[in-house]
């Protein structure tokens, strides 16, 4: 039971990692959209700060993931019928959340920027 139960945790992260991916992506689009309308405007600005902050908190969340899994069936070891230590890099999801963030942090900068010169005129 506890090697099946490794097994599901296993496919639990997987999806929760490739989960979490989509949503941030989803949130891309709906940026996007409101990128379309007007570039500078409240809406794209607040959507830019909830994409940063789902992208702060997936950072951490996958690699705890990972690291809860094997440090589990590195204590679990005597008991589990298929030990399998992976060091897994999830490359996509980190380079999907880096990626969102530095957008984001660009975005909020230039909107900053409209309004100083917002400003002078």
């Amino acid at each position: 039971m506890p090697s099946v139960m490794f097994l599901a945790l296993d496919f639990g992260f997987g999806l929760m990692e490739h989960l979490i991916v989509a949503w941030i992506l989803i949130l891309g689009t709906r940026l996007l959209d409101a990128l379309e309308e007007d570039p500078y405007s409240e809406l794209s600005h607040r959507m830019s700060e909830t994409i940063f902050h789902w992208c702060k908190k997936a950072i951490p969340l996958v690699a705890m993931a990972n690291l809860i899994l094997n440090l589990g069936q590195v204590l679990l070891a005597p008991i589990l019928l298929n030990v399998n230590f992976q060091l897994r890099l999830p490359t996509v999801s980190l380079a999907v959340a880096f990626g969102m963030m530095a957008l984001t942090r660009l975005l909020g900068e230039g909107k900053a920027i409209k309004e100083d010169n917002d400003l002078f005129i």
